[in-house]
């Protein structure tokens, strides 16, 4: 069961989605509402949200009214499936925050504070069409994510030679960049790169390589000493030295911190829900590397609500799956809310078997991504801006 939770966590984000919080148990939300005792607070509750609903469909993205009228798509294993992925903020010249998101089989959605509600999909039919999306990190000012191959659900083709396994975007051009391919690891190429961890310079894969008899797992960490990233698209040979790890060093790696070792800025904003209550959140930095994942409660707890939390400049930000969020400290060029104290709101409640997932915020506008799920499979799928300044000042 732990594994189970720590896989769920790390690998992908789409089972972050998958949660839903049962009827009988109190939310998020309804433990905020009562212990809200900040006029602020009872305010936000009373301000209708300013919004807009969009869906994808193929390579673009269309405008709606509500998640459950997007067209009626046939379910898909989330690996296979048109669906956000992963979420990056990165700090662009103005000091504010441009967001990134990966869009499954799609492209790189992206929100710019210069253009705000008008997010932008970039894409790549040779690179999308072949490979899954995974996680964005952000390496000397470029987003740079994980891409694989699912040999379960790909069918026959099972073809991997020559795709790479990270890949580097430039603002500036809109052109992927293949970085990274498996033999660059000195590894058979015929192993697959099934997650990538990025810390601080340094690396750490997951490799799987499958035979006719048997299924095989490796662990490296990576680092190079020149400059992984490319400044301009021109191809340069990269050498890295890599190091072997244990299942027990990567393990150790993947497991989440106990909550009582997160950041004092993070407890803050999680303050009002009672002692005990079962949650566990992935974080992410601005301009920052892989997701810090905090876990309260027990592992072995198949209620845990799963929760994102975005640490700004200014500003602490938590979602939950099902819409619940508490926000803490001052919007961009605006004053702080409630002498500090986190607020709490919601966003629009989904349907049944939707869940809210990945966010950033760029200007004053929250991005957040929602999806239709049951079990390993996706269905509809798109993104939810909200005009945060409108609902909290």
């Amino acid at each position: 069961m732990k594994l189970r939770i720590i896989l769920l966590i790390f690998v992908t984000s789409i089972f972050f989605f998958s949660c839903s919080i049962p009827g009988k148990r109190s939310t998020p939300t309804q433990t905020a509402r009562q212990q809200q005792t900040q006029p602020v607070q009872q305010q936000t509750a009373q301000k209708a949200l300013s919004h807009a609903w969009f869906y994808f469909s193929g390579s673009s993205f269309f405008q709606i009214d509500v998640p459950n009228n997007a067209p009626q798509i046939l379910k898909k294993p989330w690996t296979e499936s048109v669906r956000i992925s992963s979420s990056l903020s990165i700090k662009n010249e103005s000091k504010d925050y441009d967001v990134y998101f990966t869009v499954n089989r799609a492209g790189l959605l992206i929100a710019k504070p210069s253009l705000p509600k008008k997010a932008v999909l970039a894409g790549d039919s040779q690179l999308f069409s072949k490979l899954t999306a995974g996680s964005l990190v952000c390496v000397d000012g470029f987003p740079v994510f994980h891409t694989y191959k699912n040999s379960f659900f790909s069918g026959k083709d099972k073809t991997i030679e020559n795709l790479p396994f990270l890949v580097q975007f430039h603002p500036g051009t809109s052109i992927f960049l293949p970085l990274l391919y498996t033999r660059d690891l000195k590894i058979m190429n015929d192993a697959q790169v099934t997650d990538v961890q990025y810390t601080a310079g340094v690396w750490v894969a997951s490799l799987k390589t499958e035979t006719n008899d048997k299924t095989k797992f490796d662990y490296v960490n990576f680092f190079s000493y020149e400059p992984l990233v490319q400044f301009s698209p021109a191809k340069r040979n990269i050498v890295l030295e890599t190091k072997k790890l244990s299942v027990g060093e990567y393990r150790k790696l993947l497991t989440p911190s106990s909550f009582t070792s997160a950041p004092a800025r993070l407890k803050e904003l999680y303050k009002r829900l009672p002692a005990g209550f079962p949650f566990y959140t992935s974080v992410t930095l601005p301009n920052g590397g892989s997701a810090v994942t905090y876990l309260s409660g027990s592992a072995e707890n198949d209620k845990t609500f799963p929760s994102q939390a975005l640490l700004s400049d200014t500003f602490s930000l938590a979602v939950f799956s099902d819409g619940t969020c508490f926000f803490a400290g001052a919007l961009p060029n605006n004053h702080i809310l409630s002498n500090g104290e986190p607020v709490a709101f919601r966003l629009p409640k989904l349907p049944i078997n939707f869940t809210y997932g990945n966010i950033g915020v760029s200007g004053t506008n929250l991005y957040v991504s929602w999806e239709e799920g049951t079990f390993y499979e996706t269905g509809r799928s798109g993104f939810l801006t909200v005009d945060l300044k409108e609902i909290l000042y």
